[in-house]
């Protein structure tokens, strides 16, 4: 059986930044906010998560990551490929705003 690599992503967000919308086809992701506030719209849903608290990103969903707070955001992604072979690499690019 073929093994799937997670990648995990540590970045902070600086207040007022939103990331460019991001879309992956053939990844799901978890997003956690270690710290600050997070303003996450899946499709056309949002949601609002603060400290500890994780949201799912299913494959095939557009989203995009915001810090709608007046601190940094520490966001933890983990993205897990849907299928055998893929690249993490051909996601969307997303702009961090580092502190």
């Amino acid at each position: 059986m073929a093994k799937i690599a997670q990648t995990v992503t540590d970045e902070w967000v600086a207040p007022s930044i939103a990331i460019r919308s991001a879309y992956a086809a053939t990844f799901k992701q978890i997003l956690a906010d270690v710290s600050g506030a997070a303003r996450v719209t899946i499709d056309d849903t949002i949601k609002m998560l603060c400290e500890n608290e994780t949201t799912h990103v299913p494959s095939g969903a557009h989203h995009r990551l915001e810090n709608p707070g007046k601190i940094d955001l520490e966001p933890i992604e983990v993205v897990t490929p849907t299928k055998v072979g893929s690249n993490t690499g051909a996601r969307s690019a997303i702009r961090h705003a580092r502190r």
